[in-house]
C-alpha cells in the first residue's frame, strides 16, 4: 500500500486536497480503486499537520503519514532539532521509534542509528520515509526494543527513549512505571549497553520526583514551544551522582531562550518582595514548570509580589527578561467598590495567579470578552490583599 500511495498521481491528489474539508471528502468516492478514501483522507490530514509541525518535511515529496494518533504524539521539528543539539557519537539506539521524527533529526550526528518500533505499520512507514529523506545510516527493526537489547552486545553512545504513554486499553498514563517500556524497571539493563540515556517524558510529571526516582540524572531540559511546555527531557549518565542541572528552554519563531538553575540554589535564594511598581513580569512556561521562582529574582534583579504569587515587578524595565513584560497602569483592590470599573470593560486579557476565582468566572461576572490591548492580573500581594493589576504589554 505504501508503494501505491507514493504514485505521482496519488501524491498530487493529496497535495491538491490539503485545504478541503476532510469530513466532506471522506463521504466521496476514491478516485483510485485500489486505495480507500479513508486512507487518502488520513494522508491529507497527516500532510496538514506536517505543514506546521514538521515544516521542512512538508516540502518533501513522497512522505507517508501514519494514523492520527501517531501524528499527534510525534515530536515537532523544533523540539526534535533541539534534541539533536544534545546528543552525538558513533551509534544511537531509538528504543521507541514511532513516526521517527526525533530519529531523523538526530541521525546526522551519528554514523549508525538503530531504530526499534514494534508496530509493523509504523516501522514500514518510518523505513520508507528514512529512505525518502536519504537517511541511509538508519536501520529499522520491527521488534521489541528490550528484546533487541538482550540479544545484542553492541554498545551505544546514546539510547533515546520516549515511552508510550498509553496502556493496553488505549488509556492515557503518565507515571513512568505505567509507560512502555518501564524505564525504572529496566534502567540497569539499558545502562549495560550505554553510558547515556535521553528520556522524553510527559510535561505532567513532577521533575523533582522523577530525578529522585531515576538513577544518574545529569541534566533536565524543560522544553516549551511558543510558551507551551511540550516535553521534559532527562539526560541520564551512567554512574553520575551529583545534582542535576535544570534547563528551561523556550522556543519561539524568532529565538530560543535558555535559563539554568540548580534545585539546591533555588532553595537557598531569598527573594526580595515588593508591591507592584512600574513593570510586571510573568515568567515563561518552561521556567514556571521547572520551578525557578526564586532563581529568576536573582538573575534579573526583580521582586516577587508574594511567596505564592509567581509574578514579579521592578521600577526599571528588564528588557532581557524571559517571559512577558507589562507596563503597569493602575492597581485596584479587589472589592465591590471597584466592580464598576471592571464592568465597564468590554474586552481584556485576563490572568489569575494565587487568586480564588477562575478566569471564566470573572469573565462571566463582569461580561468581559477575551482579547484587546488591556491585560488584567487578578492576584494576591504580600499583605494578603487581593487586587487587580491593569497593564499594557511591552514588546521587546
Amino acid at each position: 500500500m505504501i508503494e501505491q500511495l507514493q504514485r505521482k498521481e496519488v501524491q498530487q491528489f493529496i497535495r491538491d486536497n490539503i485545504t478541503e474539508s476532510l469530513p466532506q471528502l471522506a463521504l466521496s468516492k476514491s478516485p483510485f480503486p485500489e486505495i480507500s478514501i479513508r486512507l487518502l483522507v488520513e494522508q491529507i490530514e497527516g500532510l496538514q499537520k506536517c505543514k506546521d509541525k514538521i515544516p521542512s518535511w512538508f516540502q518533501t515529496s513522497n512522505l507517508i503519514f501514519p494514523p492520527r494518533l501517531s501524528m499527534e504524539q510525534c515530536s515537532s521539528e523544533a523540539t526534535a532539532r533541539y534534541k539533536s543539539q544534545l546528543i552525538n557519537g558513533i551509534r544511537l539506539l531509538d528504543m521507541t521509534g514511532g513516526f521517527g521524527v526525533d530519529t531523523a533529526f538526530c541521525a546526522s550526528n551519528f554514523q549508525y542509528v538503530d531504530f526499534c518500533e514494534e508496530n509493523q505499520l509504523l516501522a514500514q512507514i518510518a523505513q520508507q520515509n528514512f529512505a525518502t529523506l536519504q537517511h541511509s545510516n538508519i536501520h529499522v527493526y520491527s521488534e521489541n526494543s528490550l528484546q533487541f537489547l538482550q540479544q545484542t552486545d553492541v554498545h551505544f553512545d546514546w539510547i533515546y527513549i520516549d515511552p508510550a504513554r498509553r496502556n493496553n486499553h488505549g488509556q492515557r498514563v503518565f507515571a513512568l512505571e505505567d509507560c512502555t517500556p518501564d524505564i525504572i524497571k529496566y534502567q540497569s539493563l539499558i545502562f549495560q549497553h550505554t553510558s547515556n540515556i535521553l528520556l522524553k517524558t510527559s510535561p505532567m510529571l513532577d521533575i523533582k520526583q522523577v530525578t529522585a526516582t531515576l538513577q544518574s540524572v545529569k541534566e533536565v531540559h524543560v522544553i516549551a514551544l511558543k510558551n507551551e511546555v511540550r516535553e521534559v527531557l532527562f539526560w541520564l549518565e551512567k554512574d553520575f551522582h551529583d545534582e542535576p542541572k535544570i534547563y528551561s528552554i523556550n522556543i519561539s519563531q524568532n529565538k530560543t531562550t535558555s535559563f539554568s538553575m540548580l534545585f539546591s540554589e533555588e532553595k537557598t535564594i531569598i527573594p526580595d518582595f515588593a508591591a507592584p511598581q512600574q513593570f510586571l513580569y510573568e515568567p515563561n512556561a518552561a521556567i514556571l514548570k521547572a520551578g525557578g521562582f526564586h532563581s529568576i529574582c536573582k538573575k534579573f534583579n526583580i521582586c516577587k509580589l508574594h511567596s505564592n504569587t509567581h509574578l514579579y515587578t521592578s521600577q526599571q524595565v528588564v528588557t532581557d527578561f524571559q517571559g512577558r513584560i507589562f507596563k503597569i497602569e493602575k492597581v485596584l483592590e479587589w472589592n465591590k467598590k471597584n466592580y464598576p470599573v471592571l464592568s465597564a470593560l468590554a474586552q481584556a486579557n485576563i490572568t489569575v495567579r494565587n487568586f480564588p476565582e477562575e478566569v471564566e468566572s470573572i469573565r462571566k461576572r463582569f461580561k468581559i470578552k477575551e482579547g484587546g490591548e488591556d491585560y488584567l492580573f487578578f492576584t494576591t500581594l504580600l499583605n494578603e490583599n487581593r487586587c487587580v493589576i491593569f497593564c499594557k504589554k511591552i514588546k521587546y
